[in-house]
């Protein structure tokens, strides 16, 4: 199971990403970002009962992860004067305290990056991203979901979108899994 979990997180990011990418810039991200800290915060009870984290509360969860990116996006995708070093310094500070760390937000953004200009620069740091995710895991099974991704894209099968599904099942997935473990031991 752990292969198949390490698909996860550039999956997850890519959906995202992919999402937040074809949205047109001037529409709110605000209620997407209130949406991920709810969930991010409701997630972090059984996260943090399951002992998933380094130190304490640290890291904060993927939905922090995706926060953080969706937080950036917005800020490149605005007006303001300084978004870039505003990115940056975001990206720096809010990368230390994020599930995956810079390599998932990095992952992430490149990935946004891609959907929204497809080029050679955008390729090359999705694949500096992966690289920096798979040392980050130690381990280079996330690397498959590159292929998946491609493949994915090729094959035309509607599939029903459920708003915010994800949002749900990702706090209700950690309960059960907390639930099962304290059950047995």
């Amino acid at each position: 199971m752990y292969p198949l979990g390490r698909l996860t997180m550039p999956l997850f990011a890519f959906a995202f990403a992919y999402g937040l990418a074809t949205q047109k810039d001037t529409q709110p991200k605000l209620p997407i970002l209130k949406r991920l800290l709810v969930f991010g915060l409701i997630s972090s009870i059984p996260y943090v009962g399951l002992r998933v984290v380094m130190s304490g509360w640290w890291p904060l969860n993927i939905m922090f992860t995706l926060l953080l990116s969706t937080l950036i996006i917005s800020i490149l995708t605005s007006s303001i004067k300084s978004r870039l070093l505003i990115s940056i310094t975001l990206f720096i500070i809010g990368g230390a305290f994020v599930e995956y760390c810079w390599a998932g937000v990095a992952l992430t953004l490149s990935f946004w990056w891609f959907v929204r200009r497809p080029n050679s620069l955008s390729i090359l740091l999705i694949f500096v991203s992966m690289i920096l995710l798979n040392n980050f895991n130690n381990s280079y099974w996330s690397t498959l979901a590159l292929p998946v991704i491609y493949i994915a894209s090729k094959i035309n099968f509607p599939l029903p979108r459920i708003k915010h599904l994800f949002y749900y099942l990702y706090p209700i997935q950690f309960g059960l899994i907390w639930f099962a473990r304290n059950m047995y031991n």
